[in-house]
């Protein structure tokens, strides 16, 4: 009975198009938990069933392994991280190296801890005004997170965000939405195109076609992400607040510059 109701107030509460999308959402985050492998092709999930047994192309086992660490890297990672926070980035980065050599010499090149020690080394020279460095560093830290973790993982798509934004702090604005494009399609990959990180990325994505002098774009991706922070958090909140601020400011800057190009 209890059941019933739950499924009766679900199919209520979604349109056809919001189940599409949560079927969609489901049958991925299905497959990676039972490592079914399905063959690549576009399927159609507004008909029922959306697959069949002849798309079913592989299974392979589920292998829970121990992680271990060793404590003298760990110990030096977290004290950085701590110098970090502290503003002494002289230290922080000379714990991060050593840091980092032990880590390639417990794991190899190719490890998760290698990439945080990249991602720290990448802010520690954010935080201290050397953006080229903060760069090469963050885009080592992708490559590995790609091969490391997928590029359909949280930590992937974060460190995508992150190269974007030092790439646009280094004056590479179109190497920098590049970047911000492929984090929006994996954001909207994992978690569909109404996640409220979607909004997150839109925002960035203006504003770096506002530099770009996109002004009629900018002002679109803006509008997308207002619309999807009011639904999430609400009019009152300050996301939406800078969502207003921001196209309001967007058709003002493009009429003075009218303005001066007239004149």
């Amino acid at each position: 009975m209890i059941y019933s109701e739950l499924i009766n107030d679900y199919l209520c509460s979604y349109t056809h198009t919001d189940l599409c999308r949560l079927e969609r959402l489901g049958l991925r985050l299905y497959i990676l938990k039972s490592s079914v492998q399905l063959v690549l092709r576009e399927y159609d999930f507004t008909t029922q069933p959306s697959f069949t047994e002849e798309d079913i192309f592989n299974l392979l086992p589920i292998i829970r392994v121990a992680q271990f660490k060793p404590s003298d890297g760990s110990a030096l990672f977290e004290l950085a991280t701590s110098q970090v926070s502290s503003g002494n980035f002289s230290d922080a980065h000379e714990m991060t190296s050593q840091a980092m050599g032990i880590y390639s010499q417990v794991f190899g090149p190719l490890h998760s801890d290698i990439t945080n020690c990249y991602r720290l080394m990448a802010r520690i020279h954010f935080l201290a005004n050397e953006s080229v460095p903060a760069m090469c560093f963050q885009h080592k830290a992708v490559m590995v997170f790609e091969r490391v973790l997928g590029v359909d993982h949280p930590d992937t798509v974060s460190a995508y965000v992150n190269l974007a934004l030092y790439c646009h702090h280094c004056d590479q604005t179109q190497v920098a939405l590049r970047v911000m494009y492929r984090a929006h399609y994996l954001i909207s990959l994992m978690f569909g195109d109404d996640s409220p990180e979607i909004a997150t990325c839109d925002s960035n994505i203006a504003l770096m076609l506002h530099s770009c002098k996109e002004y009629d774009l900018s002002v679109s991706y803006l509008e997308h992400a207002l619309k999807l922070n009011t639904k999430y958090h609400g009019d009152g909140s300050i996301q939406v607040a800078l969502n207003h601020h921001l196209i309001a400011r967007g058709p003002v800057i493009h009429w003075r510059l009218q303005t001066s190009t007239t004149t």
